[in-house]
């Protein structure tokens, strides 16, 4: 004759299924999951932003376990690791070129030391992807060449690429900082320092025009005749 607390487990557990892996489940009549591991991953579904917090905390904590644990990691999987690098990459192209110019801004000796090592392992191939990244990007070219002059003189750099960008969208007018002239439709025109780098003049935005060719290369590397608010406060 079966006691009444054994009635009660044969009922409990009869039909009872593991929630995660679908097995059966073996064992006293509260337990709701096969194993353990059932048990942790049921858990780990239900508090995954707890595990994200824990994890973060956890590594910031452990840089060199991490750093040990990635490379052993690598090690092991290499190709499966190159695969969903490359993937990643291939799937988000701007954070790719975000994280490259923050690397660069942050470490230009490593860069420059790079770039040396390429040059000295490779001088042609080198020579033929800058000649064909200079044809590709020409108004870059022009912005890092006015830089390194700006640099050589200590004139003062600042970064005016973002300057550049808006100044050269397609729904702003290119329009002569002298003259007036619209450039936009020709899109014949260029930057120009309204104090030359060659007179001590930085290389900034607020120092940056758009100028027409004409008048750019009569201007040269004089200063120009009038400033814009003497133009506009002069006395008749």
């Amino acid at each position: 004759m079966l006691k009444q607390t054994e009635l009660q487990f044969i009922e409990d557990k009869a039909g009872k299924t593991c929630p995660v892996c679908g097995k059966d489940v073996v064992g006293p009549a509260h337990k709701v999951y096969c194993s353990k591991r059932c048990s942790d991953s049921a858990w780990r579904e239900a508090n995954s932003e707890r595990r994200k917090e824990l994890n973060k905390k956890w590594k910031k904590a452990n840089p060199e376990k991490v750093r040990a644990q990635k490379k052993r990691h690598y090690e092991a999987n290499t190709e499966k690791v190159k695969a969903q690098a490359e993937k990643w990459r291939k799937a988000n192209p701007e954070k790719v070129r975000e994280g490259k110019r923050k690397y660069r801004k942050s470490n230009p000796e490593k860069v420059r030391e790079g770039k040396r090592k390429c040059y000295k392992a490779n001088p042609e191939v080198y020579k033929k992807s800058v000649k064909k990244w200079q044809k590709a990007n020409p108004e870059k070219c022009k912005a890092y060449g006015h830089q390194r002059r700006a640099r050589l003189k200590g004139n003062g750099i600042e970064d005016t690429s973002e300057f550049r960008a808006r100044m050269t969208h397609p729904l702003v007018r290119q329009v002569c900082f002298y003259c007036g002239k619209d450039c936009t439709s020709s899109g014949d025109w260029h930057w120009d320092h309204r104090i030359p780098i060659s007179a001590g003049g930085p290389d900034a935005e607020w120092n940056l025009v758009i100028a027409c060719p004409p008048c750019n290369l009569k201007k040269g590397s004089k200063y120009p005749k009038t400033l814009f608010a003497e133009e506009i406060f002069n006395e008749p």
